[in-house]
C-alpha cells in the first residue's frame, strides 16, 4: 500500500516495515496461528493498568476500548463494535474468527475445543464475565470471548458501524506484485482466509482493507461484510487485508470497488498512485 494523491507518495514498502501490518506471530487467544501486533508501550500499559485494577478487588470502568490479555501474554482488544450487555438464553452467535471454547470464563482456562470461523454457537443468557460468554456448541457446553462472536446476521453489512471514509485505491495485481513487500510475485492478504487470491479476486472483485487501528492486534474486522456507498451507488464488499493507514477515516479499497464509486485508480510508479474517493459511507 502507498500514501495516495500525493506530489510523491512513500511506498507501503517502506511505510510498513512489519510493525503496522505485521503478518507473523504465535497463536492468538482465538486459537489460530495468524497475524498478531508486535507489543507497543500503549499495550504495555494496558498490561499494568489492569493489573492495579485488580488489586482493587476487580474494580472496572466503561471504555470505548477494554483489553484482555492471552495465554501468550499478547494483549486482545475488544471494540465497542463486540458483543456487549446481556444476551437473551437461546440466542444464535456467530464466530468471526477461529475461537476457543473455553472451561471457564478466563484467557488461562482450559480449552475444550476450537470452533471454526463462522462456527454457531448457542448462548446461555445472562451477562458476559470478564468478556466471555457462556455457550453451548455441539452439545458441548463452555465460554467464548465475545470480541469474537456476533449475533447471527450480524455479519452482513448494514447491521451496525456507521462511518464516513475516504476510501483509497490500494492497488491491483500489478501494483502490489511489484511495489508491496509482502507480494513477492503473488498477492498476499492480512486475513487468513484471503492469504493467497487469485489475480482475478484482486482485479475484479470487491474488496476492503480496514485501518489497523480498527483491526486490533487479531485482524478482528476480517471476513466482515461491508455495505459501501457513494451517492446512490452502493455495493458489498468483504474485509480482506490490514491497512497500514492508522486512521479509522481513512480506508483502502479495490480497483472495481473505487471505479464504481466513481473513482479513476491507477500508478506510475511504486511511489505515486491515485484514486481516492472522498466521502464514502461505510456500514458492517
Amino acid at each position: 500500500m502507498i500514501q495516495k494523491n500525493t506530489t510523491v507518495a512513500v511506498p507501503r514498502t517502506n511505510r510498513a516495515n512489519g510493525t503496522s501490518a505485521a503478518r507473523t506471530g504465535g497463536p492468538m487467544d482465538r486459537g489460530e496461528e495468524g497475524p498478531k501486533d508486535r507489543p507497543t508501550p500503549r499495550t504495555l500499559l494496558g498490561v499494568a493498568l489492569a493489573t492495579l485494577l485488580a488489586g482493587f478487588g476487580g474494580l472496572a470502568c466503561s471504555a470505548e476500548t477494554t483489553e484482555e490479555t492471552t495465554d501468550d501474554g499478547a494483549i486482545v482488544e475488544e471494540s465497542s463494535e463486540a458483543i456487549t450487555g446481556s444476551i437473551p438464553a437461546g440466542t444464535i452467535l456467530v464466530a468471526t474468527s477461529s475461537l476457543n471454547l473455553r472451561a471457564s470464563a478466563s484467557t488461562t482456562a482450559r480449552v475444550l475445543t476450537t470452533m471454526p470461523e463462522g462456527a454457531r454457537v448457542t448462548a446461555a443468557g445472562g451477562a458476559s464475565v470478564n468478556g466471555f460468554y457462556k455457550v453451548t456448541y455441539r452439545d458441548q457446553q463452555g465460554y467464548a470471548f465475545g470480541t469474537f462472536l456476533d449475533r447471527e446476521g450480524g455479519t452482513q453489512p448494514g447491521t451496525g458501524t456507521t462511518r464516513t471514509v475516504s476510501l483509497l485505491w490500494q492497488g491491483n495485481w500489478d501494483f502490489l506484485t511489484r511495489c508491496d513487500r509482502f507480494s513477492q510475485g503473488r498477492v498476499t492478504f492480512a486475513c487468513q482466509s484471503f492469504l493467497h487470491m487469485p489475480r482475478e479476486f484482486v482485479d475484479n472483485d470487491y474488496w476492503l482493507a480496514a485501518p489497523g487501528s480498527l483491526q486490533g492486534s487479531s485482524n478482528r474486522l476480517c471476513g466482515r461484510r461491508v455495505e459501501v456507498c457513494k451517492g446512490n451507488v452502493c455495493r458489498t464488499a468483504t474485509v480482506v487485508e490490514r491497512s497500514v493507514e492508522s486512521s479509522s477515516s481513512k480506508w483502502e479499497g479495490s480497483t472495481r470497488l473505487i471505479k464504481d464509486l466513481g473513482g479513476d485508480p491507477g500508478f506510475s510508479s511504486c511511489t505515486s498512485s491515485w484514486g481516492t474517493v472522498n466521502g464514502v459511507t461505510l456500514r458492517y
